[in-house]
C-alpha cells in the first residue's frame, strides 16, 4: 500500500527540500519533477491503452468466430436443403433427348398463295 501523506506531511517535505536543495534551484527541481510526472503518467495511459487493444482485439477474434459459427448452423440452409434436393433429383431424372430423333416438322400458316382459288362470282341475272 501507499502510504498517504496529509498536509503536515507534505509541508514537512517542502521544506527538507528547501533546506537541501535551496530557494534558488527549488523551481528547476519542481519543474523536472512534475515533467517525471507527466512522462510516467503518459507511460501508464500507454500501457492501458495497449491492454485495451489487446482486449478489443481478442473480443473482435470471438465476435468472428462466433459469426462463423452461426452462418455454419443457420437454420435457414436446413429449410432449403430439402427443396435443393428435390430439384436436384428432378434435374437428374428428367429425359434426355434421343440424338438420332428427329424434331417433329413445324405446321407452317397458310397463306393465300397456298390457298384454292376462289371461284369466279357469277353475274346475277335478274
Amino acid at each position: 500500500m501507499l502510504p498517504q501523506f496529509g498536509f503536515a506531511e507534505f509541508f514537512i517535505l517542502a521544506a527538507v527540500a528547501l533546506i537541501v536543495v535551496g530557494p534558488r534551484d527549488l523551481p528547476k527541481l519542481t519543474r523536472q519533477l512534475g515533467k517525471a510526472a507527466g512522462k510516467a503518467r503518459e507511460m501508464a495511459r500507454e500501457f492501458q491503452r495497449s491492454f485495451d487493444e489487446i482486449g478489443r482485439e481478442a473480443e473482435l477474434d470471438e465476435l468472428r468466430r462466433e459469426i462463423n459459427e452461426l452462418k455454419r448452423l443457420n437454420p435457414v440452409n436446413e429449410f432449403k436443403r430439402p427443396f435443393e434436393d428435390a430439384k436436384r433429383e428432378m434435374m437428374s431424372t428428367k429425359p434426355a433427348a434421343k440424338p438420332d430423333a428427329e424434331p417433329a416438322p413445324k405446321a407452317e400458316p397458310k397463306t393465300s398463295a397456298d390457298a384454292p382459288p376462289a371461284p369466279a362470282a357469277k353475274p346475277e341475272q335478274g
